[in-house]
C-alpha cells in the first residue's frame, strides 16, 4: 500500500535533505543519505519530489527567511524611510543571527556557484522578490517627494546589497575584527539615507 502524501512526511524529507547537503554538499549528497537521515525508505522521496533537483529547491525556499520581504514594500509604504529602511536591515539581522541560517547561507553560496539552476532559483524565488519589494517602496516614496529622485530598481540593490554584504562577512565569512551585525546594520541604514536625502 502506497503512503499518503502528508505535510509532516514532506517536511521531516525537507528537514532531512537540508542536514545532509550542509554536510555533504548537493551533488556527493545521496538519496539513501537523506531517506536514513529522515528515518524514511529512500524510494519515498520520490512521492514527494520529483527529483534531487526538485528537493533542492524545496530546501532553499524553506531555509530563506527573506519571504516576510517580499510584502513589506507594499504593506509598509507610507512608513518613513529610516523607520521602513530599519525594520528591513532589523529582519536581515535576524536572518543571519542563527546557526541554521549560517549553515544555509554557506550551502546555497557553494551551489550557486556550481549550478546556475540553483543561481536562477535563488534569484527568482528569493532574492528577486525581496528586491522588488524594497524597489516599490522607494519607487511611492519618490513619488511622495519624501526622498530624491532615484531609480527605485538601483535604490534597492544597492540597498539589500550594503545588508547582505555585511551578514556574510560578518556571519558567514566570520570576517575579522568581530563588529556586532546590530551596528553593522544600523549604519548601513544611515550611510544609505545620506545617499537619498534630497538637495
Amino acid at each position: 500500500m502506497t503512503e499518503e502524501r502528508t505535510p509532516e512526511r514532506r517536511r521531516q524529507i525537507i528537514d532531512a535533505a537540508f542536514r545532509v547537503f550542509s554536510r555533504k554538499g548537493f551533488k556527493s549528497a545521496t538519496n539513501r543519505e537523506i531517506g536514513a537521515e529522515a528515518g524514511v525508505a529512500p524510494g519515498l522521496i520520490y512521492w514527494y519530489f520529483k527529483d534531487k533537483e526538485d528537493l533542492l529547491q524545496s530546501v532553499i525556499e524553506s531555509v530563506s527567511l527573506l519571504p516576510p520581504l517580499h510584502h513589506m514594500g507594499r504593506e509598509m509604504r507610507d512608513l518613513p524611510p529610516r523607520e521602513f529602511l530599519g525594520r528591513v536591515a532589523m529582519l536581515l539581522g535576524k536572518i543571519y543571527d542563527t546557526e541554521p541560517v549560517v549553515s544555509s547561507m554557506r550551502l546555497l553560496m557553494a551551489e550557486a556557484l556550481r549550478s546556475k539552476q540553483t543561481r536562477e532559483l535563488m534569484a527568482n524565488r528569493i532574492i528577486g522578490p525581496a528586491m522588488a519589494s524594497i524597489a516599490e517602496y522607494l519607487d511611492y516614496q519618490v513619488g511622495l517627494g519624501a526622498i530624491r529622485t532615484i531609480d527605485p530598481q538601483v535604490g534597492a540593490r544597492l540597498f539589500l546589497g550594503m545588508l547582505f554584504a555585511q551578514g556574510m562577512a560578518g556571519k558567514v565569512m566570520e570576517l575579522e575584527p568581530s563588529i556586532p551585525l546590530d551596528v553593522l546594520m544600523r549604519e548601513a541604514v544611515e550611510v544609505f539615507l545620506v545617499g537619498l536625502q534630497k538637495d
